[in-house]
């Protein structure tokens, strides 16, 4: 399985090359478990890695909004990209979960559900996680961070408003998935915040 989720960084590295980003400008990590996604993205900014992305196959304390647990066993899509620049203080959580709504829409019926979650049949499949740190009127570093219920086993206590995307269509490998928001979100970042 692990084979799997490193084919991930040559997926990702392939599609930045087709869309002309420079796949080098990004630190692509893949790994089997974190704590979160989310906080390994911000030690690689720490670490000078000012664009990374980070896959994990499980995190231990994945969270979403209001610091809510996530759910995170294998099977599921635990994806976070970090970005460390000067940038205009703008809300990203709308473009990001529009970004993998478009994508999901693809292959499943689904909705957003304001601000950061997709819904299928009215139970939550996605959420979307950006965290933010402002100076004055500049934001200095934001880091998406992008739950979807793939194939992972959904907690018998959240199964009334939690579903994954097995339930419901045929789903590609995650690596695959996984690889094509990794794009989608780099491309809209790229274009909103003015990073090529």
């Amino acid at each position: 399985m692990m084979a799997l989720y490193l084919t991930f960084i040559h997926l990702l590295h392939e599609k930045l090359v087709k869309n002309n980003i420079d796949p080098n400008s990004y630190e692509i990590r893949s790994l089997p478990i974190v704590h979160s996604t989310n906080d390994y993205a911000e030690r690689l900014l720490k670490m000078n890695f000012p664009y990374n992305v980070v896959l994990s196959k499980i995190q231990e304390n994945g969270r979403g909004r209001e610091n809510r647990y996530w759910d995170s066993s294998d099977g599921g899509i635990y994806l976070s990209i970090g970005i460390q620049k000067d940038m205009d203080p703008i809300e990203l959580s709308t473009p990001v979960v529009e970004v993998v709504h478009r994508v999901l829409s693809e292959i499943v019926a689904c909705e957003i559900r304001n601000p950061n979650d997709i819904m299928i049949k009215g139970k939550k499949v996605a959420g979307i996680l950006v965290e933010s740190k402002i100076q004055g009127p500049v934001m200095k570093q934001a880091i998406i961070g992008i739950g979807i219920n793939v194939v992972n086993e959904i907690a018998e206590d959240l199964s009334d408003i939690a579903t994954r995307l097995d339930d419901h269509c045929d789903v590609p490998e995650i690596y695959e998935l996984a690889s094509d928001i990794a794009l989608e979100v780099i491309k809209m970042v790229n274009k909103t915040l003015l990073l090529v």
